[in-house]
């Protein structure tokens, strides 16, 4: 057993603030000491702004011994600076044997007294269920919510405990009961302590009306107003991190037209919308994410005698509840109008008598589902680093090969791979790419959205669902696998760009190689080992169009925020000021590349599907039609929202210029003063939250003007967020505060939605 006071000294090298460290440090501790750590542990995350008591001892009670060890504290606290007070001792190889069996023999007591608590509370919630009586819509909750569809109390009921009068909403899991969340008449929700909440569900609905499109959401409330709003079935996860682990199973379920909404809280931390790209990854292009959006005059009524948190800050409106209260139903039903599309079918070859090869296709995708329900391949299956001409495919900026895809697709084109526009290689590389270089060990972050589904130990990828299964590995220049299956396809290239592989060489059965030529090249990586047919290739163009078109973050909107941030020097006209520094640049005329791409993303959204060009009778009788008259006339009121501020800033020379002197000037700091940057970017963005127009530009080049004038060299001269109290300084390699502070919603946890 490792000293608890080294523990703790290694402790105060390492912040608290990161949801996924928390966690990682709390199962060390865990499997470290037991029971006994949970003091040490709690102390510790004290330290960290967004701590909860509650939110601590039901993580806490959720750790598997034996996931994660000590040795990842000591790894993270080195890292910014710790030194143990006496040299480090390796163990004994019969030590580390002990250990592993004892950490074992822990995991597997508490998995097994886990599953006993489970069953206990199982009985306890479907007693209480059958003793209690029907809702109906007179619940104090149900009022002040809004609720007043019959529909969305049909499965509810209604008890009565140590005086308070609780809605009682089923948690299902395998068309059983297996816990209950209660809501009583003020607003507070409880499970039933110790039950299991990972991966169950409640529903509203019927389950008939799900053939035309479902919809995921977090809070009953949020659900009963959807539903209400769009008569649609609602499926409730009850919080943001068992979203992925419920559109993991539904994914498996769901039949493959039906189209899915993910509905998103608008928070601060930007949790829903994380989840939501995490959920979304199952449904393999058809989910598509819907978040409120807030006016200033709404965020005020919201706020209206509501005070203040213990911190000083107002509440926020987030949900579609809130939303519904706030803007009346139809802007609830308005939001999701237009949102249920089905997906696309990959287009087909037309057969003729010489083209036998276009049943290929239709026979491979069979043999793929076939082996992936099989789980496993008959060959080790893997993508290698082949970095032959990685270094050249850099030497150009990746902006200008990225602008030209859209541009191609809003045209009507059919492209193919081979018609990427080469780079020019007179440019000059950007900084931030000359310094990338492909990463051919385990030294790099784990993506985000990989840490839901799997646990990462030295370059393992374990199921989180067992703990035990690895489900592929990487071996520094190579990622392998004994399976064959999309998600796992999908997941290993999240490692790749990682890692910045932008060449890999595909090794393994043919349907892995193809599934694996299709993914990445849909995705802009090289590949060698596979030789695509003509099928394949229309693939990739569909399976770009569909994350283009169907995608919570459309591809066009990511390369708009990328153009407002990069101005080319041939399109300034520069003047000298006196109060400038040497190097900055001030522009005279309006941005017409952001002006170029709002025009764009309009085109775009009036572009007609492949669908309704297949369908128009247009394009079967008439010549020469134009593509665009075939879609729809109206541009979403979204998509001129953007558009509208795009051109406001593009328009704003001043505001362009000092977006640029700041860019410039971010790309020069140090590392920890980068994320110092990071940490008042997202005050300043919360703050202006529901500002348009000419006053939200003004104050955001009033923020890039000041905050420039403030980066000196390497050095962010602006007051550093953190403040710890405690009895030890901060040393100076401490991670800082303004890393993004996700709720780390683990399936495990029992979490409530947050009171509204």
């Amino acid at each position: 057993m490792s000293d608890i006071d080294n523990i703790r000294s290694a402790l105060s090298y390492i912040d608290p603030h990161d949801r996924d460290d928390w966690w990682h440090v709390g199962a060390a501790v865990k499997d470290e000491l037991g029971e006994n750590g949970f003091d040490l542990w709690d102390e510790w995350s004290q330290r960290g702004d967004s701590y909860s008591a509650r939110d601590a001892k039901t993580t806490w009670k959720s750790l598997k011994p034996g996931m994660w060890h000590i040795e990842t504290v000591w790894k993270m606290a080195r890292q910014n600076g710790w030194k143990p007070d006496k040299p480090y001792t390796p163990p004994s190889a019969e030590e580390v044997a002990q250990r592993k069996a004892e950490s074992e023999a822990r995991r597997q007591a508490a998995e097994a007294e886990r599953q006993r608590t489970w069953q206990k509370v199982k009985g306890t919630a479907q007693t209480v269920w059958k003793n209690s009586r029907p809702a109906d819509l007179t619940h104090p909750y149900l009022l002040a919510k809004g609720i007043t569809d019959a529909a969305t109390v049909a499965g509810l009921r209604l008890n009565e405990y140590q005086g308070d009068i609780n809605l009682v909403i089923p948690v299902l899991y395998g068309r059983e009961i297996v816990n209950l969340q209660s809501i009583n008449q003020d607003g507070g929700k409880r499970f039933l302590s110790g039950g299991q909440v990972e991966g169950g569900y409640a529903f509203i609905g019927k389950s008939e009306d799900v053939d035309n499109g479902v919809v995921l959401a977090e809070g009953y409330a949020t659900a009963a107003s959807i539903h209400q709003a769009t008569g649609r079935p609602v499926i409730i996860a009850f919080n943001a991190g068992n979203m992925v682990t419920v559109a993991e199973r539904l994914s498996q379920t769901l039949p493959e037209q039906v189209p899915v909404v993910i509905a998103v809280d608008n928070d601060a931390s930007q949790t829903g919308i994380k989840k939501a790209r995490q959920a979304a990854e199952f449904f393999n292009g058809r989910a598509v994410a819907v978040q409120p959006e807030f006016t200033m005059t709404q965020i005020q009524q919201f706020q209206k005698g509501k005070g203040v948190d213990e911190k000083g800050r107002p509440p926020l409106p987030s949900d579609f509840n809130d939303l519904h209260n706030l803007a009346g139903i139809e802007a609830v039903r308005a939001a999701f109008e237009n949102r249920f599309r089905r997906p696309e079918p990959s287009p087909e070859p037309s057969q003729t008598a010489g083209n036998t090869e276009s049943d290929i296709p239709s026979q491979q995708e069979q043999q793929m589902k076939t082996e992936t329900r099989a789980a496993t391949a008959a060959e080790t299956n893997s993508i290698e680093f082949d970095g032959r001409t990685q270094e050249t495919e850099r030497s150009g900026r990746p902006e200008e090969h990225e602008q030209n895809q859209p541009q191609q697709k809003a045209a009507g084109e059919t492209a193919k791979t081979t018609n990427t526009p080469k780079p020019d290689v007179q440019t000059a590389p950007m900084p931030s790419e000359q310094a990338k270089k492909a990463v051919l060990d385990l030294e790099y972050r784990i993506p985000d959205t990989l840490k839901t589904r799997y646990h990462a130990i030295g370059g393992k990828f374990y199921s989180a669902a067992d703990g035990k299964t690895v489900l592929f590995e990487d071996k520094g220049r190579q990622l392998k696998t004994s399976l064959q299956d999309p998600q796992t396809v999908k997941d290993m290239l999240e490692v790749v760009k990682a890692k910045g592989w932008d060449n890999i060489k595909i090794s393994g059965s043919k349907a892995f190689r193809q599934m694996m030529f299709i993914e990445a090249a849909a995705q802009g990586i090289k590949t060698s080992g596979y030789t695509p047919t003509q099928a394949d290739l229309q693939q990739v163009e569909a399976l770009r169009e569909r994350y283009a078109k169907n995608g919570i973050e459309p591809v066009l909107t990511r390369e708009q925020e990328r153009q407002a941030e990069t101005a080319k020097p041939e399109q300034e006209k520069t003047q000298a000021k006196p109060e400038q520094e040497q190097g900055e640049r001030v522009h005279t005329e309006p941005d017409r590349e952001m002006l170029a791409a709002a025009e764009r993303l309009k085109a775009q959204s009036t572009m007609p599907s492949e669908s309704q060009v297949n369908s128009s009778p247009r394009a079967d009788t008439d010549n020469d039609v134009p593509i665009h008259s075939l879609g729809q006339e109206e541009v979403p009121a979204e998509v001129v929202h953007q558009t509208d501020n795009m051109k406001a800033a593009a328009m704003d020379t001043r505001f362009v210029s000092a977006k640029t002197v700041y860019t410039e000037k971010a790309q020069k700091l140090s590392k920890n003063e980068q994320k110092k940057l990071a940490f008042y970017e997202r005050g300043v963005t919360d703050t202006l939250r529901g500002l348009e127009g000419d006053t939200r530009t003004d104050a955001l080049r009033n923020y890039y003007e000041h905050t420039a004038k403030m980066m000196k060299g390497g050095k962010l001269d602006l007051p550093h967020p953190i403040q710890i109290p405690s009895h030890t300084q901060t040393p100076a390699g401490q991670k800082p505060a303004l890393e993004q502070q996700p709720r780390h919603e683990r399936s495990q946890e029992q979490e409530p939605e947050i009171s509204r």
